[in-house]
């Protein structure tokens, strides 16, 4: 019985590994196995004492209409600003920024990596400076305003990310 069982267990072995060695040997090494590593393949650099500050803005500009990043996507967890000199010189739209730690904005969202999509950042914050998204302030833009950014001095998420200031922060850029 114990022999039946031995050669029981090695078939059975040998069916569930045999597809295992099927799939190693049908990988592509050249194209399969290339695009899993591409992202680390980016090139990088790092930035000390950048600041970091949030933004916030209303869902909906004055005029109706859904507000888009300056790379026309969804304002959302994840997205960054930076001044329009730096995307289109050193970090284009699409380029990855990672702080030293994690950073909790009024959504909630806790995050170290961010993908750089918008634009607008000020004038008086360091070359490398990442906005961070914060969240809506609002639905519609306060008293159909675009001033700032359709939000009202007085919306929580407003005045999260004045709270929260411009601390100076060592980044890294993978840049796309």
């Amino acid at each position: 019985m114990k022999k039946k069982m031995g050669i029981f267990l090695i078939v059975s072995l040998v069916f569930c590994f045999a597809p295992l060695f099927a799939f190693a040997a049908d990988v592509n090494t050249t194209t399969d196995i290339d695009a899993t590593i591409e992202p680390f393949t980016a090139s990088y650099f790092e930035m000390a004492d950048q600041n970091v500050t949030g933004y916030t803005a209303s869902k909906y500009k004055a005029d109706g209409s859904l507000r888009y990043t300056a790379n026309n996507v969804l304002p959302g967890p994840g997205i960054v600003a930076m001044k329009k000199k730096t995307i289109d010189s050193e970090v284009p739209y699409g380029s990855i920024v990672k702080a030293p730690k994690y950073i909790t904005n009024y959504d909630g969202s806790s995050l170290d990596s961010y993908f750089v999509q918008d634009t607008g950042v000020g004038s008086g914050v360091t070359d490398f400076a990442i906005d961070i998204w914060w969240g809506f302030c609002r639905t519609t833009a306060y008293n159909n305003s675009e001033t700032r950014l359709g939000c009202s001095s007085n919306d929580a998420s407003y005045q999260s990310a004045l709270a929260w200031g411009a601390p100076k922060m060592k980044l890294g850029f993978y840049i796309k």
